[in-house]
């Protein structure tokens, strides 16, 4: 599993955006917070 990085397009839940924001246990898609979850980011 790889560390989402701001600027890194994501897509989770059947959303997709681009990582402005990583917090410690969130990161921030387009502004929209999520909690950072067991998953696969490219």
């Amino acid at each position: 599993m790889e560390a989402a990085k701001v600027g890194n397009i994501v897509e989770f839940d059947d959303m997709r955006g681009e990582v402005e924001k990583v917090n410690e246990n969130s990161v921030i898609v387009n502004g929209v917070s999520g909690l950072l979850g067991v998953g696969e980011w490219e």
